[in-house]
C-alpha cells in the first residue's frame, strides 16, 4: 500500500522544492518606469512614474531611536535626505544613508530610471527584526540580562519633484477654523438650566 501511495504521491526532496523557489525568482519582473520597447503608453494615458524599494536588515540599534530619522527623510528629495542623514550623531544614521544612496544607483542601473537626482523618499520606516538576549556576569553570583536589538530599515523611491511634507501628508489641521468655529456656537448656545433667563 505504502509503495502505491509513494508511486501516486512522489516525494519532493529539499533540493528540488529551493529549485523550484529559485526558479520563481528568476522570473523578470520591472519594478521601475519600464523599458519603452515593453510598454507603450496609450495616448491620453499618463505614463507610470518610476519606484525603487530597497531594504537594509538586521542592522545593530534599538528601533525606537532610529524611527525618528526614518519619518525625518520621509517628501524629502534624495540629496536633501542625504545631506541630513550626514549630518546626524546616532551611528546608523550613516547606515541609512548609505542605503538611501544604494537604492538611488540601483534605481539608475536596474529600474531604467534616467536621472538619479530626480527622485524623492515617499516611504521611509523601520521594523523590529532579532531581539537576542545575553547575560552579564554581575557580583554576589548575581547575572543582568541584555538586549542585543536589531531592526530592518525599508525604504521606498520615487521618480519626480519631491512634495515636502505639506504634499504627503496635506495641510496641518486644515479643520482647526472650522472646529473653532463650532466649539464657539456650542459655548454660545449653551443653557443654564434653572435660572430666570
Amino acid at each position: 500500500m505504502t509503495s502505491m501511495l509513494r508511486k501516486l504521491l512522489p516525494q519532493r526532496t529539499l533540493s528540488t522544492t529551493l529549485t523550484w523557489f529559485r526558479a520563481l525568482s528568476l522570473t523578470p519582473v520591472t519594478h521601475g518606469r519600464p523599458p519603452p520597447e515593453v510598454f507603450q503608453v496609450a495616448p491620453g494615458e499618463t505614463p507610470r512614474k518610476g519606484y525603487v524599494h530597497h531594504c537594509r536588515t538586521y542592522i545593530r540599534g534599538n528601533i525606537k531611536k532610529y524611527w525618528f530619522l526614518a519619518q525625518m527623510v520621509r517628501g524629502m528629495s534624495i540629496e536633501e535626505a542625504i545631506r541630513q542623514l550626514s549630518f546626524q550623531k546616532l551611528p546608523t544614521a550613516l547606515i541609512m544613508r548609505d542605503t538611501l544612496i544604494e537604492a538611488q544607483d540601483m534605481a539608475v542601473k536596474e529600474h531604467n530610471i534616467e536621472y538619479k537626482s530626480n527622485l524623492w523618499v515617499s516611504q521611509s520606516y523601520t521594523k523590529r527584526a532579532l531581539i537576542i538576549k545575553g547575560l552579564r556576569r554581575r557580583p554576589k553570583y548575581s547575572f543582568t540580562a541584555i538586549h542585543y536589538r536589531y531592526f530592518h530599515y525599508m525604504v521606498r523611491l520615487e521618480e519626480g519633484l519631491a512634495p515636502g511634507k505639506e504634499g504627503l501628508y496635506g495641510p496641518k489641521w486644515p479643520e482647526l477654523n472650522v472646529r473653532l468655529n463650532k466649539r464657539l456656537d456650542r459655548l454660545n448656545n449653551r443653557k443654564l438650566l434653572g435660572t430666570i433667563a
